[in-house]
């Protein structure tokens, strides 16, 4: 289920050509997980390259039953616009986490991955805010256990 919802996702992404400039800088949270180590994330976008493109860094904190986790995740996104105040985005990024075992000894992770997802740009109403809900898979492949993640978030960002 999941391949086929990213396969559509893409699709639907690469589908559309129409580009729509994205805002100089966004700072919000994103809240999400993958159901069994769920968390908050301070997330801030910058544009960069053109008005077309930006990169997220997201500082997050999560905790399950048995750790808790701190992150540091850096994404890269292409930006299209939809209709209306709708856009799509997609991108490759990596992430550095530290875990903290409640009956288990401490690791570090590190993996690459990606973000894609849909969000919502309330600016062309005066309103300074983005609504966004996105995927996140992420390979973690350094560290002390290796495997494959894939967490989705809705994320509340101000934008200027």
């Amino acid at each position: 289920m999941k391949k086929t919802v990213t396969l559509l996702t893409l699709l639907l992404c690469f589908g559309f050509s129409g580009n729509s400039q994205v805002n100089s800088h966004a700072l919000g949270l994103r809240f999400g997980g993958d159901g069994s180590l769920n968390g908050v994330e301070v997330s801030y976008q910058h544009q960069v390259v053109s008005n077309v493109n930006r990169v997220e860094f997201d500082l997050g904190f999560a905790s399950s039953s048995i750790h808790n986790r701190m992150f540091l995740c850096g994404i890269y996104h292409w930006v299209w616009h939809l209709t209306g105040g709708l856009r799509s985005f997609a991108g490759p990024g990596a992430s550095f986490a530290f875990f903290s075992g409640k009956n288990s000894e401490d690791f570090v992770n590190m993996g690459l991955g990606g973000q894609l997802g849909f969000e919502y740009n309330f600016n062309r109403f005066d309103i300074p805010f983005i609504v966004s809900l996105d995927t996140r898979p992420m390979w973690t492949f350094l560290g002390d256990h290796a495997d494959m993640g894939w967490e989705t978030a809705l994320g509340v960002r101000f934008t200027w």
